[in-house]
């Protein structure tokens, strides 16, 4: 049964109903959940009518029964109420690209890359409304979000990625519930995916046998024998990334200022906490730097440094793992031949020296603790400095890591 609350300070009633989950109990009967809904009247009475009529939406909507008359009519009900003139509600399409547009122009030129990605998940979900798009809002239910789930899944795409597409689809709908737009968020808990799912998606480590192969197959001079069209920068690129375990972007924006042959330091600038990540050098990425040319300023791999991620992660997946004997697919198709669908993990891929670089120290013995200050783990305080004696440790527990000269 509805009725209001009034809250101490407060001179606004909230109405008090209770609202159709989308499940059914073990006798098939509909199950409901009790909510509070603000109903902006200083008017009990009028207060209690505004509950009814939620409540009465929330048992037809239970028994299938809810249709576009029943919710003009609310809606018309509502307006008369609070004493606003009715306006049109607004197509699922029209508030999510509005919002979408809001959420962009608050955002500064440092998020371009963000923005770009809540484009992509809008078109991927109205693409998936299809003409449903052009429907209410209030129409967008937990059943249809469960189906836009399972459809990117089904389309290879990874649970980080759809459960990132999901946190987009609650800020909008979240919005939506706070402008009573809807009266419900479909996105709740229950709709994000375990992180369990990810056991079968796991990258996997090269071995060392296979990140020595690597090196070898991009030396410059095997390069021009073989004829084989990439930067020759490649194999100072992927020593860096799995002598130091740094993501993507740290080893290929690596500046000679940033290494110390003296004290044999390495420092990488974090991309994921903003910080910087020092470290000691292994002996054979030590030596391999001193023999390159050049004046030492600026990147130590300008044509790496100036590559896009995509494009290093391609070249790597495509041109240099086949050469040593890794294939793999990474899409999938639709029944457009021509579009490719979502991200599918590839099991090897450059974040895989990364876990190379744990998995080597793991072997060698190294603690826990040293082997994630070395990885830089954004988790463990001492990866962002070390005492003496640490750093000792820390040298020690790299060099315990397999020369390519051996």
């Amino acid at each position: 049964m509805a009725s209001v609350k009034l809250f101490e300070g407060c001179k606004l009633w909230y109405a008090c109903y209770s609202i159709y989950t989308g499940q059914v109990n073990e006798k098939g009967r509909p199950i409901f959940k009790r909510v509070q809904r603000p109903t902006r009247l200083t008017d009990k009475n009028e207060a209690l009518r505004l509950a009814l009529s939620y409540d009465q939406a929330a048992k037809k909507a239970a028994a299938k029964v809810w249709h576009d008359i029943e919710a003009k009519n609310l809606v018309q009900q509502i307006g008369s109420l609070v004493g606003n003139t009715v306006s049109r509600v607004e197509s699922a399409k029209d508030f999510i690209t509005n919002w979408l547009n809001s959420a962009a122009r608050q955002m500064d030129r440092k998020s371009e890359k963000t923005i770009k990605n809540y484009r992509g998940i809008i078109d991927d979900f109205l693409e998936y409304l299809g003409p449903r798009a052009e429907r209410p809002v209030y129409e967008i239910s937990k059943t249809v979000i469960f189906g836009f789930r399972d459809s990117e899944l089904k389309a290879g795409k990874q649970t980080a990625t759809v459960n990132k597409a999901l946190g987009v689809l609650n800020q909008a709908f979240g919005y939506a519930v706070s402008i009573d737009a809807m009266l419900a968020n479909p996105v709740e808990a229950g709709v994000f995916l375990s992180r369990s799912r990810r056991s079968a998606q796991k990258r996997r480590p090269f071995s060392f046998d296979q990140f020595k192969k690597l090196v070898e197959t991009t030396d410059p001079k095997r390069l021009r024998v073989d004829g084989v069209n990439i930067s020759p920068e490649w194999q100072t690129f992927i020593m860096i990334c799995g002598y130091t375990g740094g993501r993507q972007q740290e080893p290929a924006k690596l500046r000679w200022e940033q290494i110390d042959f003296k004290t044999g330091v390495i420092v990488l600038g974090r991309t994921k906490q903003g910080d910087e990540h020092r470290m000691p050098m292994h002996p054979s990425l030590m030596s391999h730097l001193k023999r390159l040319l050049g004046k030492r300023v600026g990147f130590v791999m300008p044509a790496i440094a100036a590559e896009k991620g995509q494009a290093l992660s391609k070249t790597f997946r495509e041109v240099i793992l086949p050469r040593i004997g890794i294939k793999q697919a990474y899409h999938t198709k639709q029944d457009d031949p021509n579009k490719g669908v979502g991200r599918r993990l590839a099991p090897y891929s450059i974040h895989s020296l990364r876990h190379s670089l744990s998995t080597w120290l793991n072997d060698a013995g190294v603690s826990d603790a040293t082997r994630m200050a070395l990885v830089g783990h954004e988790d463990e305080d001492v990866s962002r400095t070390y005492t003496h004696v640490e750093f000792e440790l820390a040298r020690r527990a790299i060099q315990s890591v397999p020369s390519l000269e051996s």
